[in-house]
């Protein structure tokens, strides 16, 4: 680890940022959470760092420790959902349970917000593209969460990104994502991989529209408040530590899209038409549109879907098929291996 000039922490992985703050929440003394909604539950107690500022490089966000790694299913999915914007997210279908501790809901199952539906309000995505691919340059390029009305004191769930801002120096784009509250274990793992997707998709696009080579910088963190759950997480992070670091991407290249923004979100919609089908056992259908899609990485993702449901229909030899046909060597390692452990 290494420090800049400005003070943030500098880190070669997310495996090596992880066990760093982790050891910094074990040494760090327990609070009471100032936040009423939390009394009487095990989010009562409380233990936080404060206004961390920290940066990985892009891509670098898979880990071999198997207490502080993301589960593919669960990455992928969230990722995919806010892309899309899809308002009831591929994660209901297969555990509700998790949805309704995850996400406030309403009576219609429809979370009170979505960063897919903040993502695509005033068409962000687009207009971020659009400011970049004019002027590379621009200090402009914010995609926005937090809204101005999440401040109503009648607000019974409001996100803890606050938003991301894309930066680019001499044809390298990073990206910061800023936020005001940030679990350890539930939230740091997943918004890391989501916000190296955003990273890589608007690399991707760029370097396509543009015609020139741009390459993926690195991922910096601001947080007011980095915290875990001792009363869920206490042995989960002792269990951490006592792992140690790890070196995922020991001779391995980390994924990164190759596709125009215009095929890329072709590509998307193929790979949730192939996710839905593979869910409901239509294999036929859901290999019809992994044959659809264009990009290789976007094609390992349809294959983690069809392997998760295949194994659920007890189709041994699709699973087989499928995780051979993997391309991206970090991909192959995160699915096969994670699956010797327990389920996509």
């Amino acid at each position: 680890m290494k420090q800049s000039e400005t003070g943030e922490l500098i880190f070669d992985s997310f495996d090596e940022s992880s066990l760093y703050f982790a050891k910094l929440l074990m040494n760090s003394r327990h609070v009471h959470s100032t936040n009423s909604l939390n009394a009487n539950t095990y989010k009562s107690d409380i233990v936080e760092l404060r206004n961390v500022s920290y940066s990985i490089p892009a891509g670098k966000v898979l880990s071999d420790n198997p207490y502080h790694q993301p589960t593919p299913f669960w990455a992928i999915s969230e990722s995919l959902s806010e892309i899309l914007n899809l308002t009831r997210p591929i994660m209901e279908r297969y555990s509700p349970d998790i949805m309704d501790s995850s996400y406030y809901i309403f009576a219609d199952r429809q979370p009170i917000y979505s960063y897919g539906e903040r993502l695509h309000m005033f068409n962000q995505i687009m207009n971020v593209f659009n400011k970049l691919n004019d002027n590379l340059q621009s200090k402009r390029a914010y995609l926005s969460v937090y809204q101005g009305f999440d401040t109503d004191i009648s607000r019974k769930d409001v996100p803890c990104t606050i938003g991301w801002n894309l930066s680019a120096r001499n044809d390298r784009l990073s990206i910061s994502t800023h936020l005001r509250s940030w679990d350890f274990f539930a939230g740091n793992i997943y918004d890391t991989f989501l916000a190296n997707i955003l990273l890589q998709s608007f690399t991707s696009w760029l370097s396509k529209s543009r015609q020139t080579s741009i390459t993926s910088g690195r991922l910096h963190f601001y947080a007011d408040s980095l915290h875990y759950y001792p009363g869920t997480s206490q042995q989960k992070l002792e269990q951490m530590i006592k792992f140690g670091e790890t070196n995922f991407y020991d001779n391995l290249q980390s994924f990164t899209f190759n596709v125009d923004v215009i095929q890329y979100y072709k590509d998307m919609y193929h790979l949730s038409d192939a996710e839905q089908a593979s869910y409901n056992g239509n294999f036929d259908y859901s290999l019809n549109k992994l044959r659809k899609i264009t990009d290789c990485v976007i094609q390992d993702f349809a294959r983690m879907y069809i392997i998760k449901n295949a194994r659920k229909n007890k189709d041994n030899s699709l699973v087989s098929r499928m995780e051979h046909e993997i391309e991206a060597p970090d991909l192959r390692k995160w699915f096969v291996q994670r699956n010797k452990i327990k389920e996509l």
